[in-house]
């Protein structure tokens, strides 16, 4: 049994793959989102999910899941596999009800899986993340903010869940940053 995470899939959404651009550090205008199509683009994501993720695993969904899901799309999301969590994100406006029909066992606004640790969709104000602790969040995509936050929007992760080690591996750079080289311990069963 694994844990996963990942944020802002935006399956279905149009103009994210087709209109809008992100400028890279290097000057230069790119796509939001490397994909010719919308089909492509969802194609790409769920495909990226089942190549990791099985049916023994957990996976927390940091928010904005879909825009204006059809029948189809909520089918392929509910067949996804593992226990899926969602927090929900500025996007996902769609009923309880049919977060659960996509197979979603847990709708939160937050969740704090460690001492230390506090996720959420839209990154947190600096006061509400635990003193030496770190945000796991999503919501700026190609945005990533210095300080006590780790980003796990799909361009942040091969457009594919992060496992567990992995994210305590950017937890513990993050807090490797913010304590000037002594590492802070985030992860304490206390």
């Amino acid at each position: 049994m694994a844990l996963y995470f990942l944020s802002d899939t935006h399956l279905g959404h149009r103009n994210l793959v087709e209109v809008f651009t992100v400028t890279r550090p290097d000057g230069v205008v790119h796509p939001a989102r490397p994909f010719a199509t919308v089909d492509e683009h969802d194609q790409a994501i769920l495909q990226r999910y089942r190549d990791v993720v099985t049916e023994a695993d957990t996976v927390w969904w940091l928010g904005d899941v879909c825009f204006k899901p059809t029948n189809a799309m909520v089918q392929a999301i509910a067949a996804l596999p593992g226990t899926k969590h969602l927090i929900l994100g500025n996007h996902d406006r769609e009923t309880t009800t049919l977060y659960h029909q996509m197979g979603f066992v847990k709708l939160r606004s937050s969740w704090r899986p460690w001492k230390g640790v506090l996720i959420t969709h839209i990154p947190a104000h600096p006061n509400s993340v635990p003193k030496g602790g770190v945000n796991v969040h999503g919501h700026t995509h190609s945005t990533c903010y210095d300080g006590p936050y780790v980003n796990v929007c799909v361009e942040q992760t091969d457009y594919r869940p992060l496992s567990e080690p992995d994210l305590r591996r950017r937890i513990e750079q993050a807090t490797r940053h913010l304590s000037g080289g002594g590492l802070t311990p985030v992860f304490s069963t206390t």
